[in-house]
């Protein structure tokens, strides 16, 4: 018996042990047989873990002595949960005003960045032999060469 023909005889007699054991037992080890875990998510968003929390308490509370979360101490939780609704409450709000105040200065900056850029020209031309004083009106002046503009390859589609 050659090397090859032993190794193949070892596979075929290894295979047969694991085709029983995997037919002696599929019946106990299937995933379709074992009990599943339910997942229970928890929301990420803060605002709607203070909603969902704000829920709980509202069952423990309809509930009364039978709940079985009476062990946890709901004053302090509910302290917490008022506490951290009040200032999402103010979070939100400052949220909105925040939009808004975004909005309202969004309408002025053309003329903003208009006004800038005129500055600078104007500030350009009258110190074209020293730039850096433009560093007295507040602008950032670089002074070192612009970096080489790197050459662009085509980009080449896959055949």
């Amino acid at each position: 018996m050659t090397k090859i023909e032993g190794s193949f005889k070892i596979r075929q007699r290894f295979s047969s042990h694991v085709t029983r054991f995997t037919e002696n037992y599929t019946n106990i080890i299937h995933p379709s047989l074992m009990p599943r875990k339910p997942r229970v998510d928890i929301p990420s968003d803060p605002s709607a873990e203070i909603a969902l929390l704000k829920k709980i308490r509202e069952k423990h509370t309809a509930d009364g002595a039978k709940s079985p979360l009476a062990g946890m101490d709901w004053t302090t939780i509910s302290k917490a949960l008022d506490d951290a609704d009040l200032h999402d409450q103010a979070a939100d709000k400052a949220k909105r005003t925040m939009e808004k105040e975004y909005r309202e200065r969004d309408t002025n900056m053309p003329a903003v960045e208009q006004a800038v850029r005129s500055a600078r020209d104007i500030l350009l031309a009258l110190n074209a032999d020293n730039t850096k004083a433009l560093g007295d009106w507040s602008f950032d002046v670089t002074d070192s060469p612009a970096p080489a503009a790197k050459p662009v390859t085509p980009a080449v589609k896959p055949v």
